[in-house]
C-alpha cells in the first residue's frame, strides 16, 4: 500500500497537465485528486521548501487547464482506501469550493513604502525656498523651512492614503473575492484577489495606471500572479489518515 500525499482537487472533466511532474489522479464523486506518493513526511527544511515548490508547481500545471481547489500542504494518507473514505465524506465540500472558485485565479496585489523614499527634490526646494525679506540664516528661516517640510510630508501622507483608498477599492472592485493580507506598517495595499478571466485585463490595467501614481509617492506597486485560488480555498483540512 502506497502513502499519499493529496495536493487539490479538480473536476472530474478537466484534462491532466502533459507539462506536470508525474503524479496520481484519483478519481471519486466527480473529483479528481491530484496526488503523489509520500515516501515520508518532511524531516528538515530543505525537504519541507522542496516539498513545497513540487506542491505548488503540479496546482499552478493544472490551474493552466481549468479550476483546481489547493488543500494545506502536506495532507497526508495512508492509500488510496484512506483518499476514498475521505473524499466520500468531504466531497460536497470540495464541489462547493471548486464553484466557488469557478473560473477565476488569485491575484496579489501591494502598495508598499519604497526603502528610503524621501520627498521628492522640487518638494525640497519649494521647502528650502526663502520667505520675501528673510535672510536664508535666520531662525525664523529656519523654524519656516521646517513647517514646509512638515506641511509637505503630511500632504505627501495624506496623498499616499488616498491613492491606497481608491487603488484597493478599484481592485476589489474587478474581483469576485478581496482578502487583506495581515497588517503591516510598510504596506498600504496587501491584497489577495479572486479574479475572473473577465476581470484581469481591467486589473492589469489599474495595477499599471497605479504604478504610475505609486513612483511619484516614494511607493512600490505589484502585482503578482495568477496563482491557483491559495487564499479562497477554504482549507478545509483535509485530515490525514
Amino acid at each position: 500500500m502506497t502513502a499519499l500525499i493529496l495536493h487539490g482537487l479538480t473536476d472530474a472533466a478537466t484534462p491532466a497537465p502533459v507539462d506536470a511532474a508525474p503524479h496520481l489522479r484519483v478519481r471519486a464523486g466527480g473529483l479528481v485528486a491530484l496526488c503523489t506518493p509520500l515516501e515520508a513526511m518532511p524531516q528538515t527544511e530543505e525537504e519541507a521548501v522542496s516539498g513545497a515548490l513540487a506542491h505548488n508547481a503540479l496546482l499552478v500545471a493544472q490551474a493552466r487547464l481549468g479550476d483546481v481547489l489547493p488543500v494545506r500542504f502536506p495532507a497526508g494518507f495512508s492509500g488510496e482506501a484512506a483518499l476514498h473514505t475521505h473524499l466520500a465524506a468531504e466531497g460536497a465540500r470540495y464541489r462547493a469550493g471548486l464553484a466557488r472558485i469557478g473560473g477565476a485565479h488569485e491575484y496579489g496585489l501591494r502598495l508598499a513604502l519604497r526603502p528610503g523614499a524621501a520627498l521628492p527634490a522640487g518638494a525640497r526646494d519649494a521647502a528650502d525656498g526663502k520667505e520675501a525679506g528673510t535672510p536664508a540664516n535666520s531662525g525664523r528661516a529656519f523654524l519656516e523651512r521646517g513647517r514646509r517640510r512638515r506641511d509637505l510630508r503630511a500632504e505627501r501622507a495624506a496623498a499616499r492614503v488616498r491613492m491606497a483608498e481608491r487603488l484597493a477599492t478599484e481592485a476589489a472592485g474587478l474581483a469576485r473575492e478581496a482578502m487583506p493580507g495581515a497588517p503591516r506598517t510598510d504596506r498600504l495595499v496587501d491584497l489577495a484577489l479572486l479574479v475572473p478571466a473577465s476581470g484581469v485585463d481591467a486589473l492589469r490595467a489599474c495595477a499599471a495606471a497605479g504604478a504610475r501614481e505609486a513612483a511619484g509617492l516614494g511607493l512600490d506597486l505589484a502585482l503578482s500572479g495568477p496563482w491557483p485560488p491559495y487564499s479562497f480555498a477554504g482549507h478545509g483540512e483535509a485530515a490525514h489518515g
